[in-house]
Order: C-alpha cells, then sequence, then structure tokens
C-alpha cells in the first residue's frame, strides 16, 4: 500500500509542476508578444512625434530644393545639422539604435546611430562639386554641434542605409544582424494641405523616417524578470541574446 501511494503521490506531483512549468512558459511567450507589439507601436507613435517636433515637411521641402542650386548643399548644411540633432534627441529618448530621414527621391538627408555608448551623426554633402559626407562622432550624451562634422569622401556605414525605398504605408519589420535583433519602423512624412475655399484637403509625400531599435539583453531580462523564466531571444542567423550565459 505504501508502495503505490508513493507512487501515485509521485505521479501527482510530477504533472503538477509539469503543468506549472508548461503555464510558467505559455506566460513569459504571451509576455514577449505583448512587449513586441509594444516596441512596435512604440517606435511608430515616436517617428510620428518626431516627425512633428522636428518640423520635417517643412525641412525636408528646403533641402529638396536647395538640392538644385550649385550652392545647395552650402545653404542646407544648418537644416541638416538641424536635423540630425533632432533625430539624436528623440532616438536618445526613446531607447531607439537608429534613425534616418530620407527624401522623396529616397536619397539619405540625416542619419544618427547610437551604439555601445558612442553617437554618429551624418548627412550627405557636397565639396568641389564632389559628392561626400559629413560625420560626426561623441559619447552618448554629448551633444552634436557643427564644429564635431568631419569630411569623409567613402560612407563608413552599411551602404544600403544611402537609399530605401519610400511608401506611404506605416510597417514594422524585424531585421537580424550577425550579432543583434532589431525592429525596424517606417513612417511617410506626408504634407497636409486644406484648400481655403473648398476645405478640400490634399496630401503630397515629402519622404520617410526610419527609427530601429534592438532587442538586447535588457529586453530578456524586463520578460525574465515579469514571468520568473530564463529568457532568451535568437535570430534566424543563430545570434542571440538574454538571460542565460551560455
Amino acid at each position: 500500500i505504501m508502495i503505490i501511494m508513493t507512487a501515485i503521490v509521485s505521479v501527482t506531483v510530477r504533472r503538477q509542476n509539469q503543468n506549472v512549468s508548461m503555464d510558467a512558459l505559455k506566460n513569459a511567450f504571451t509576455i514577449i508578444q505583448f512587449q513586441m507589439s509594444d516596441l512596435e507601436k512604440k517606435l511608430i507613435t515616436d517617428a510620428r512625434q518626431l516627425i512633428l517636433g522636428a518640423n520635417m515637411v517643412s525641412e525636408l521641402d528646403l533641402i529638396a530644393s536647395y538640392k538644385q542650386r550649385p550652392d545647395g548643399y552650402t545653404m542646407s548644411r544648418f537644416n541638416h545639422v538641424s536635423m540630425v540633432n533632432s533625430l539624436y534627441s528623440t532616438a536618445s529618448a526613446g531607447n531607439m539604435s537608429q534613425a534616418c530621414t530620407y527624401g522623396v527621391d529616397g536619397e539619405m538627408v540625416a542619419f544618427v546611430r547610437i551604439e555601445n555608448n558612442k553617437v554618429f551623426g551624418a548627412f550627405p554633402y557636397k565639396e568641389n562639386d564632389k559628392p561626400v559626407f559629413l560625420i560626426a562622432e561623441v559619447n552618448k550624451g554629448d551633444e552634436i554641434t557643427d564644429k564635431a562634422y568631419k569630411l569623409a569622401a567613402e560612407w563608413p556605414f552599411e551602404p544600403e542605409l544611402l537609399k530605401s525605398g519610400v511608401a506611404e504605408e506605416e510597417s514594422a519589420l524585424y531585421q537580424a544582424g550577425k550579432s543583434f535583433i532589431q525592429i525596424n519602423a517606417s513612417t511617410p512624412v506626408i504634407e497636409e494641405r486644406v484648400h481655403f475655399k473648398t476645405k478640400e484637403v490634399t496630401k503630397r509625400l515629402i519622404g520617410i523616417l526610419k527609427v530601429s531599435s534592438r532587442i538586447d539583453r535588457s529586453f530578456s531580462e524586463r520578460i525574465a524578470t515579469f514571468s520568473g523564466t530564463e529568457v532568451m531571444v535568437f535570430s534566424s542567423k543563430g545570434s542571440g541574446s538574454g538571460t542565460l550565459e551560455a
């Protein structure tokens, strides 16, 4: 009788432990799904606010008009610097890893990347009628002044950043890098005008803003705290980050 009772208790306890473990895992997956969904929504919301706060419609329109002039890049340098600072401010406050603005032609206008406590700001330029880039590097938290920019003949970051498709729809896509997983959100910059007499609203696409946020160890640690489980997030390329050391 004792052996039978011990076996029954053992099986019952094991099933209960399995159910508790499965419930914990399901809870962790649910939290991860909600957190990722919130990240996507927050990125798009922050991008919308940045477009308004940086007066991006007017800035991009002005920069586009300057490009047609021989001294256009010199005339629009202040606008580029101002836009980079707006991207930097929002990226820092919103825990973004990258922000980039493109004109309606798909050409990059302003770029910011925050990585390893370093901040890179950049934009295209021309010197002696030759295409170059102005690039600044500062410590995170420091201001990017106009004097911080240095001329570079070559683009030091990923070549695909220089050109982008421009669409009128918002989107959020995942990118798997060699050592990171990243959410990239795209938001169109659209000018709206109301006709004085007819009150008809017309829209014109000016450009696009792309912002990114990386899913790193801090994301996994937050999920682990909520769920009580260890969490690792892997990209399709096999790289991952999380609360497990090995």
